[in-house]
């Protein structure tokens, strides 16, 4: 009988992984990350260099910083930052090609490459990502969306996530990050 409940309980969370939205933020694969005893870093193990932190554990300029520099209407657009993407239009009709994702554009594609492919330049991606973008700020605050970008994006050399980014360039937790 268990092992028919826990055959159960795997072929409904594999039936779930199927079903998954594009707006909807999942929790992406962690890292065990092992430290030695005076708190260096020694390594870690997982899929992927990850380990998600809270938002609310960070100085609160970190947030700031990534609406800043990534989307600094984040805080004013529906997922999709309308006066960007005219801007965007604009500059490419100039030729000077440059983007128009949002923060939570970006996590869409992130978070779901096998469902949004951001290597996709095709106007029909950017309609998806927009679509998903939009739905996505419609179940989620834009405090959960920002942790959740900060958690998925890569910061370069495989490290997924502030952790693991503040770790290997500051060689301290992303808690303790200073400007």
């Amino acid at each position: 009988m268990r092992r028919f409940a826990l055959l159960a309980v795997l072929l409904s969370s594999q039936a779930g992984a199927q079903s998954v939205e594009p707006w909807q933020i999942i929790l992406p694969p962690q890292a065990s990350i092992i430290f030695a005893r005076d708190g260096t870093l020694i390594g870690e193990v997982g899929k992927e260099s990850r380990f998600s932190v809270a938002l609310r554990t960070l100085p609160r300029y970190v947030g700031q910083a990534f609406v800043a520099v990534e989307d600094h209407r984040f805080y004013q657009h529906d997922g999709v930052d309308l006066v960007g993407v005219a801007a965007a239009i604009k500059d490419n009709l100039l030729g000077d090609r440059r983007g128009a994702s949002t923060i939570t554009q970006q996590l869409v594609g992130n978070m779901h490459p096998d469902i949004i492919d951001r290597s996709d330049r095709g106007f029909g991606r950017k309609l998806r990502e927009q679509s998903a973008a939009r739905e996505m700020e419609k179940h989620y605050t834009k405090e959960q969306i920002l942790e959740a970008y900060i958690n998925v994006i890569d910061y370069g050399h495989g490290w997924r996530g502030i952790e693991m980014a503040s770790w290997h360039y500051f060689a301290k937790p992303a808690a303790r990050l200073t400007l």
